[in-house]
């Protein structure tokens, strides 16, 4: 619920606008998360040129958890839909899954 009504506030701010929420799933498995809005691109994606909400979750764990990352994700303003994601691990164990490479666009423009 908590990353919810963060991402409702991003997306709805200006560029710069972040929310910071803990999320905890158990001893040693705590985190203070933060989403923040980028702001707007032009995105070059495989011989196609989107808009895009540059969306930004930094993840660093606390109460001696150390994982610490940086996921940052194009959104589609025309669409709405994650259209690329960078995955930076920074300490800690990564998150299996989190690192992908677009190969194609179906529909869209």
């Amino acid at each position: 619920e908590a990353a919810h009504q963060a991402l409702k506030q991003v997306y709805a701010g200006p560029p710069g606008t972040s929310v910071t929420f803990d999320v905890s799933a158990g001893p040693g498995l705590q985190w203070h998360d933060t989403i923040r809005n980028g702001g707007i691109e032009e995105l070059s994606l495989l011989g196609q040129v989107f808009r895009t909400m540059r969306v930004v979750h930094e993840r660093e764990g606390f109460d001696g958890n150390s994982y610490h990352s940086i996921i940052t994700q194009w959104k589609d303003i025309a669409t709405g839909m994650g259209i690329y994601q960078n995955y930076q691990h920074i300490s800690g164990h990564p998150e299996p899954g989190t690192s992908w490479d677009p190969v194609s666009i179906t529909g869209g423009k």
